[in-house]
């Protein structure tokens, strides 16, 4: 198998498509993202995204794309075996770039046993008994549990839909779990009607005995009030649930507001970022999405310090440290004030994002352009990028490739961070699998070194059944000022120069 397992540090890209189940008459966006675990590296397996009816599954490095209605609010679930499963909100803008990425937290413990028999999952100070024949399933049942602290920004990461309340009200978080059991068939149960599991929710310093207990309901992608923790006092809350969720030990916070701002390094606004304001004196997130301004509105608990932090699949960006306000106010109020420091981010120069149907099972990407003599990978004036010489984004030639899908769908990314005067040519190849490349329903999404949106499908016509769609060329001068042409031909791999203008 020729898959490489290696973390891409590339920007991210959303792209106008043609069309978006659900979305009706509105526009639909291309939205690029990628699944991590609480310490920032890809999970353990393969996960799988949903929006609305429409599902994808990630590659290998956790990348995926899907799309979404722009300039509403979106609700991203996303599952990964191992992980407990979360939801993801976010607005994407029309015609801009958006990266979103989804934090997913491992389960902490996983027992079975027997519905018919009382039933105990336990991790670290934190542990879930069910009674006997309480949960809507028979035979052998296995529970899985995993414990959120929010003091932990990595863990906080995870924390599914944001600490927003049903009321638009923010949260501060003491602790937080994740509950699942199935049936051997895999089916998610629930408790009977009536019936309540015993929890012993293990929480940081709370501010008494008795604290606010909430469940997220994915429906809304809010979290609900329902009842309360006691003997918080002890560290260890405790608390009867009437069904199976995540659940949460959190306290209502009177709030203020930030206006914060993201440019590149032109100056100009940096559209459709990811931005997040994590709390340091309290645990608490807030989350926004850059719009046409480069500005997204945050909540925040009020006189206290946060970091401002742009996410994108390069990274983190920032952080920028603020003391916020004292007086009480929101985001929906106005008159919030500015973030002194704007972030700067940085985005590629050209990036290239292939996927196409389940088969053909391997197409692959290829990538090539002018480079320095003797340097890293440069041969006769010309580096080549594909799945064996997938190049480096901070040495020469600039150029990298993320992943080697070789089952089908994609996304395989090619980023390019520095120009040099000159031709660059992307293609893709069948390398194995049926049917032909002309009905593998292959496309190429494009951001071009202006900003500009580009989106390319494979032709359907390919009399000569050739191996090599040659995508297109990117015509640059010194000062990385580019120019694309469409080529859209089909040639055959044994030519001599078959990547290559």
């Amino acid at each position: 198998m020729r898959s490489l397992f290696k973390l891409v540090v590339v920007l991210g890209v959303s792209l106008v498509a043609a069309g978006c189940g659900g979305c009706g008459g509105s526009k639909a966006t291309l939205v690029y993202g990628k699944l991590v675990d609480s310490t920032g590296q890809p999970p353990s397996a393969a996960g799988q995204v949903e929006v609305g009816d429409t599902s994808v599954d990630t590659n290998e490095s956790g990348f995926f794309t899907i799309e979404v209605q722009s300039d509403v609010e979106t609700k991203l679930r996303a599952h990964v075996t191992g992980y407990a499963p979360t939801v993801k909100t976010f607005t994407a803008p029309s015609e801009s770039s958006t990266f979103v990425q989804v934090t997913m937290l491992a389960w902490d413990a996983t027992t079975t046993f027997d519905a018919a028999a009382q039933g105990t999952i336990s991790t670290g100070g934190t542990t879930i008994t069910f009674p006997a024949n309480s949960l809507d399933g028979t035979g052998t049942l296995t529970a899985h549990l995993a414990h959120l602290d929010p003091s932990d920004l990595g863990e906080r990461a995870a924390f599914p839909g944001g600490f927003v309340t049903s009321d638009g009200k923010l949260l501060e978080s003491f602790g937080a779990v994740a509950i699942v059991v199935e049936d051997s068939s895999g089916r998610e149960l629930q408790l009977k009607s009536g019936q309540t599991a015993s929890a012993q929710l293990g929480v940081t310093t709370t501010p008494g005995d008795s604290v606010p207990l909430w469940y997220f309901d994915e429906a809304t992608s809010r979290w609900k009030q329902e009842g309360s923790l006691s003997n918080c006092a002890s560290g260890t809350c405790t608390a009867s649930l009437p069904h199976l969720s995540w659940w949460n030990a959190d306290q209502v916070v009177e709030t203020s507001c930030l206006k914060a701002c993201a440019k590149n390094k032109a100056g100009d606004p940096a559209v459709g970022v990811s931005l997040e304001a994590r709390g340091v004196d309290y645990n608490g997130s807030s989350y926004g999405t850059t719009g046409y301004d480069g500005c997204a509105c945050l909540d925040v608990r009020k006189a206290s310090q946060v970091q401002i932090v742009g996410v994108t699949s390069g990274g983190i960006i920032g952080p920028v440290t603020e003391t916020t306000a004292s007086s009480t106010m929101t985001c929906s109020g106005g008159g919030c004030p500015s973030l002194t420091t704007p972030l700067t981010i940085e985005t590629p120069k050209f990036q290239a994002i292939l996927t196409w149907k389940e088969n053909p099972s391997d197409l692959d990407s290829h990538f090539t352009g002018p480079c320095e003599a003797g340097s890293n990978g440069c041969t006769d004036g010309r580096f080549h990028i594909y799945y064996s010489a997938r190049g480096s984004l901070t040495e020469s030639p600039f150029a990298y490739l993320d992943t080697d899908d070789t089952t089908g769908f994609g996304p395989e990314i090619t980023t390019l961070t520095a120009c040099k005067a000159g031709v660059y040519r992307f293609s893709v190849h069948l390398y194995s699998g049926t049917p032909g490349l002309e009905a593998s329903a292959a496309k190429v999404a494009l951001l071009l070194t202006d900003g500009s949106l580009v989106e390319r499908t494979v032709p359907t016509a390919n009399p000569n059944t050739s191996v090599v769609w040659t995508v297109g060329d990117l015509d640059c001068n010194a000062s990385c000022a580019c120019s694309w042409k469409a080529v859209d031909t089909f040639v055959d791999a044994n030519d001599t120069t078959p990547y290559d203008p």
